[in-house]
Formats: C-alpha cells, structure tokens, sequence
C-alpha cells in the first residue's frame, strides 16, 4: 500500500497526519490491492503528481479490463475519454445526457466552452429519462 500510494516517506506518520491528497492517494492503493466485482471511484485519479496520475489511470485500466464495474466520478474530461465507455453527464444534480463517452464529452466540452445550448441539444439526443436511461445500461 505504502509502495503503490509512493507514502515512504511518511510510513511511521498516525494517517490523521496525512494531508487529503496523500489519504486519497493511500485510499487509491487500498483499492487498486484487491480484485474487485464493483469499484465506485470520486475524484480519486486528480490527485498526486503526473506520475502518480498516471499509475494510477494504468491501474484503473488493468481494474477495469479484469472485469469490475467500475464508476468514475471526474471533472476530467480527458480521464473520461480516456477511462469510460459510457459517461453519464450531470449538471446541478439533473441528468443531461447518458450515452456514448466521445459524444456525450464533446458535447459537455462545448457547454463548458460556453455554450449553453450543449445541454439542449444533448437532452434532444437523448430524450429519455433518467432512470430509463440507466436501466437501458444496467439491463443491455
């Protein structure tokens, strides 16, 4: 855990000590260490430095090929693009769009670019609601 966290330095520190990053990274090696069915990870892939990013994106890939359902929670486009097959878009708590990850990333891309009519032009594309949209991707 120490070794895949990069905590060396800090093995003897009480984890009450750890700052947040450095408990989200230990969280992260915890995780990664078993063989999970299901695997719900928030915001967890942001923290530490590029390297450690890295790993760990290697990490999830490895998680993720071996089986689990896994859930992302990201602000990072990139690591949705790079992590997801399906993305669930979210806005104020309302979903806007549950779909294929390019075009629900462009779309959101767009929205975050300024503009506003992305989140009209993905509920057109989508017109389902939300909890038909994600029975549809539990039961297909």
């Amino acid at each position: 855990i120490i070794d895949v966290a990069e905590l060396k330095e800090c093995e003897e520190r009480p984890c009450k000590q750890l700052s947040s990053g450095m408990q989200s990274r230990r969280a992260f090696s915890i995780a990664s260490l078993v063989q999970p069915e299901i695997l719900i990870l928030d915001e967890v892939l942001s923290v530490g430095d590029g390297a450690f990013q890295e790993k760990s994106a290697a990490k999830m890939m490895e998680i993720i090929k071996s089986g689990a359902v896994t859930t992302l929670v990201s602000h990072s486009v990139e690591q949705v693009e790079s992590l997801c097959t399906k993305v669930l878009w979210l806005n104020h708590g309302e979903a806007i769009a549950l779909g294929d990850t390019k075009e629900v990333c462009e779309l959101y891309q767009s929205f975050l670019s300024g503009n506003i009519g992305a989140i009209d032009e993905a509920r057109e594309k989508w017109p389902a609601s939300t909890g038909e949209m994600i029975e549809g991707t539990i039961n297909g």
